[in-house]
């Protein structure tokens, strides 16, 4: 769809709100790991307190969103750092995001091992493709040690990583938030890395360039004041 259309049908929509006293529309831009991670709980929570604010979500990446909140088809954007270009965006850090290496029982000789990133990549790795802002993050990191991250499996979602590192396909790059639950029942565990992968962020991000309204800054006050720093 192209953005001149995307802008029309956005516009309609708050046109139909208008007629609905005391009703607004916060236009949502959300990554999969933010959405996966903590951002529905978190829209539940604000809708059953805000009921008369509509919030429209749309999935995407952390570039697509960006590109988005220039293009005012989106309020505010709720993603994943780094960002290639922090020009004319305001930016709210709301949590902090910890990348682990995690592994199946089919690699349990691993354990009670602290392997090198330069022993990690002889064993088949599962990664997102390098479109993603957390592949490209992943990229730069083990560019750093001098080495190539080439994984064996790359997809296009991260709720795909999952299954098939507990199927043993390989080890994969995971969030540790949403590979608790996981490894504390047993079925996959975390691979100890001797170089440590430093933390990221989620943020609430919008544009500088367009007016922040009411019912979306309070939305982002939400976010900050029910989320903590947990890793």
């Amino acid at each position: 769809m192209s953005i001149a259309c995307k802008h029309i049908f956005s516009a309609e929509e708050e046109l139909a709100l208008i007629s609905e006293r005391d009703r607004a529309i916060v236009r949502l831009g959300g990554s999969e790991v933010a959405l996966q991670s903590f951002l529905i709980d978190r829209i539940v929570e604000f809708h059953r307190e805000h009921p008369k604010i509509q919030i429209k979500i749309d999935s995407m990446s952390t570039p697509d969103a960006i590109e988005a909140l220039r293009a005012n088809l989106i309020d505010v954007a709720v993603v994943t750092s780094p960002f290639a270009d922090k020009t004319g965006l305001n930016i709210n850090v709301i949590k902090k995001l910890q990348d682990i290496v995690a592994a199946g029982n089919g690699f349990s000789y691993l354990k009670d091992k602290e392997i090198s990133l330069h022993e990690l990549v002889k064993y088949p790795l599962i990664c997102l493709k390098n479109t993603t802002t957390t592949r490209n993050y992943l990229d730069h990191i083990f560019r750093q040690h001098n080495l190539l991250l080439r994984p064996d499996i790359e997809l296009t979602s991260i709720n795909f990583v999952m299954p098939m590192v507990k199927n043993n396909l390989g080890i994969g790059f995971m969030q540790y938030a949403t590979t608790k639950a996981e490894i504390e029942a047993g079925n996959i565990f975390r691979v100890n890395t001797k170089e440590q992968i430093p933390p990221r962020s989620i943020c609430a991000v919008t544009a500088s360039q367009y007016e922040t309204p009411e019912p979306v800054q309070r939305f982002i006050d939400s976010l900050l004041e029910k989320e903590s720093v947990n890793i």
